[in-house]
């Protein structure tokens, strides 16, 4: 009994740390495992909106002027944008940045690049 416990909650520490949010250090040290997440995350914002507007929800987060899907490359500049406006501005510093999720960090950062008029 006590093995079987101690497997249970090895694996509920297991499944835990695997659906944390990903940070901007781990993206940045490993980018290739990450891109998908990434990639995935942006796809569920846009879905988001598009869902928003057409049930008449409430407005956008932001207002994207293309008409395709934005590249991870696209994706990562937006997310490295970010970073440096929170760095230049002294709102954080890089160990704050570091530990920030890296979807929180592409939210904001859309909002700042295209932001609804």
């Amino acid at each position: 009994m006590k093995k079987l416990l101690i497997l249970i909650l090895a694996l509920m520490t297991s499944l835990a740390s695997h659906s944390a949010p990903v940070t901007y250090k781990q993206y940045f040290d490993n980018p290739s495992k990450y891109a998908l997440y990434l990639k995935g995350f942006e796809q569920g914002i846009t879905l988001s909106q598009v869902m928003t507007v057409y049930r008449k929800q409430g407005n956008k987060l932001y207002c994207s002027p293309q008409e395709r899907d934005l590249t991870i490359d696209e994706i990562v500049g937006i997310v490295q944008s970010e970073a440096k406006r929170f760095l230049d501005s002294g709102a954080r510093t890089q160990e704050q940045i570091n530990k920030q999720p890296i979807g929180a960090m592409l939210i904001v950062g859309l909002e700042q690049k295209y932001p609804c008029k």
